[in-house]
């Protein structure tokens, strides 16, 4: 979850841009082709899942779109990002799905991708 993936659409749009091109019609040639496919998969068993796929897409699709981003919700998604991090791993722990020593390895490398990310907030920043 604390991957730049987020800002991956903007980085490529940025690319496009510096050789005078629009990335804009490939991208919603690719989202809607993306879309026709997961209507004609979509079924009552993998309902969830497609969802789920879709969720992704479309988020992916609205970043593409946008041409400014508040460094103040990058901030705060990264943050929530590693609570739920720090969550999913303890949550884990408590039900006994993991052994601690795997939560103490997680726990601290949640912190240090934390750390890092503070550490060099201001190229996330676009």
């Amino acid at each position: 979850m604390t991957t730049p993936i987020n800002l991956e659409p903007i980085f490529w749009k940025r690319q496009f841009k510096a050789h005078n091109e629009d990335i804009i019609p490939i991208e919603q040639a690719g989202f809607d082709a993306v879309m026709d496919q997961l209507n004609k998969l979509e079924s009552n068993a993998n309902r969830s899942e497609i969802n789920n796929i879709r969720r992704f897409y479309r988020d992916r699709h609205r970043r593409i779109k946008v041409d400014a981003v508040d460094g103040d919700i990058i901030y705060q998604l990264f943050l929530d990002a590693f609570h739920a991090e720090y969550t999913f791993v303890q949550n884990a722990l408590s039900q006994g799905q993991i052994p601690s020593d795997l939560a103490e390895r997680l726990q601290q490398r949640i912190t240090f991708d934390e750390l890092t990310y503070l550490q060099n907030r201001e190229s996330f920043q676009v």
